[in-house]
């Protein structure tokens, strides 16, 4: 008893096969913004950063179980701060902190106005100058 058109009155459909070359793939991030942002930024006041309207800081940055959640304990104080670079090289900074992100940190240099932007992932001691 064979039913025409299919299987159990199914109709069979032709299957498209892609190759590899064909494959619908979604398109790659260009680095430019596509759009408008709907959240306005806020100003940075007190030495915190700029975040979005709304969005809410990461626990890393908040809790002080985390480098950068210590460091804002911290703000406001003079500090030497050492960096690994590269393989060996050990080099210090000295400022006052200023602010702490979730991936950087900003020092006032002694004696000067500079604002210096330290990758906080490079830093292995801090000593906090009383």
């Amino acid at each position: 008893m064979s039913q025409a058109g299919g299987f159990g009155g199914y109709q069979q459909q032709p299957q498209q096969y892609l190759t590899p070359s064909q494959q619908v793939m979604p398109p790659l991030p260009t680095g430019f913004p596509t759009g408008g942002t709907t959240t306005p930024l806020l100003p940075a006041q007190n030495g915190t950063p700029a975040i979005p309207v709304g969005q809410q800081i990461p626990a890393t940055v908040q809790s002080t179980l985390y480098t950068p959640g210590f460091l804002r304990t911290q703000i406001g104080k003079r500090m030497r701060v050492e960096f690994l670079i590269g393989t060996g090289a050990l080099i210090d900074r000295t400022g006052t902190l200023l602010s702490v992100g979730a991936s950087y940190i900003l020092l006032r240099m002694v004696d000067s106005d500079d604002v210096m932007m330290c990758d906080i992932y490079s830093i292995k001691f801090v000593t906090i100058l009383l």
